[in-house]
């Protein structure tokens, strides 16, 4: 999967168009039934798919875009992309369509947002660390989870005064990092 995601191939402009011309060609074709339609929608998905952009951000790192049909799932329950070294990056936006992930060995960031992927490569250490930085920043505080009484269940879903007794389990994030001491 990792590698489908970082080819460097690029479309022409004219190529991507082609491409998307066709999926909506499909997507709004009255004359196919839902069945048919949903089996031209994969077929045209397992087409080859356009990097839409790679590019170099402020921190020096190569960004590369692509798009997936999927949702988070896809990273979440590959065996092999766990196997490779990548963490789940808790954030408060998590969900079936939002999702990032980072991968200390390989010095690579991931984010998954509605379908656009987000490959970001380091090329050392250092940029590596810059980026988790750049990303905690971002991010804020990432919780994997609270624990409350039913009070402050209330408090939390509904507003109003804080009550009742709540204990938020934070994400250190701190192990995402690699050591100063190493960078020598």
């Amino acid at each position: 999967m990792e590698r489908d995601i970082a080819r460097d191939d690029l479309w022409t402009k004219e190529q991507a168009q082609a491409w998307a011309n066709r999926y909506w060609q499909i997507r709004w074709d009255k004359s196919l039934s839902r069945d048919q339609q949903r089996e031209a929608l994969l077929a045209h998905e397992k087409e080859f798919r356009p990097v839409r952009d790679v590019h170099i951000n402020e921190r020096g790192n190569t960004v590369v875009h692509r798009h997936r049909d999927a949702d988070r799932y896809l990273f979440d329950g590959d065996d092999d992309f766990h196997a490779a070294g990548w963490l789940q990056f808790d954030t408060n936006q998590d969900a079936w369509y939002y999702g990032v992930w980072v991968n200390p060995r390989l010095l690579r960031t991931l984010s998954y947002c509605e379908g656009d992927v987000y490959l970001v490569v380091c090329p050392d250490a250092e940029h590596y660390n810059a980026e988790i930085k750049a990303m905690c920043e971002f991010h804020g505080e990432g919780f994997e989870m609270i624990a409350c009484d039913m009070d402050a269940a209330q408090s939390l879903l509904l507003g109003g005064e804080p009550k009742g007794k709540a204990t938020v389990y934070r994400q250190d994030r701190g192990k995402f990092l690699i050591p100063t001491e190493k960078l020598v």
